[in-house]
């Protein structure tokens, strides 16, 4: 009989306490300064009345070297297209196809090392996420992609060089 008692209590303990379902706990996050947008896999680094900058956290690589690849994105608004518009005449640059921008797309590589930062890859959508084959943002691009630029402190990209790199 103790024996059968021994055993019906091994069993409870065993099967009966013990969960049916596995418990996950969520693992922790890092906090961060961006607000998540809901809608999409993209956090809001910034908002001004040219657009908004997003961060795909998802794509951040890091490399050997210091430095870090990240996808950003930017919503043009009207005013963007202005602002976009004015700087391109001041170059001497086409203007074609800026009234159908609505969001970029751009490939950003940062040297945490040296405190510098480039574009590597820009691609430009309209409204309805069709690709703007624009010739010009791509030898942009192209000229501007082994060009390092220093980050100023206290600007945008400062903020985006320190949640990356510190």
């Amino acid at each position: 009989m103790k024996k059968l008692i021994a055993l019906i209590m091994f069993a409870f303990l065993l099967f009966g306490c013990s969960p049916r379902t596995l418990i996950v706990e969520e693992p922790s996050k890092r906090e961060s300064p961006y607000t998540y947008t809901h809608k999409t896999d993209w956090w809001l680094l910034w908002e001004n009345e040219e657009g908004k900058n997003f961060i795909d956290l998802n794509s951040i690589r890091y490399s050997s070297g210091g430095k870090v690849e990240v996808w950003l994105k930017g919503t043009v608004t009207n005013k963007g297209k202005d602002t976009e518009r004015s700087i391109r005449k001041q170059m001497g640059v086409s203007t074609k196809g800026l009234e159908n921008l609505s969001y970029r797309i751009g490939l950003f590589e940062v040297d945490c090392s040296n405190r510098t930062t480039r574009i590597v890859e820009n691609f430009n959508y309209d409204e309805k996420g069709n690709l703007i084959d624009d010739p010009v943002d791509y030898m942009w691009t192209r000229a501007w992609r082994d060009k390092w630029q220093y980050i100023p402190p206290g600007t945008k990209i400062w903020h985006l060089y320190k949640y990356l790199c510190q």
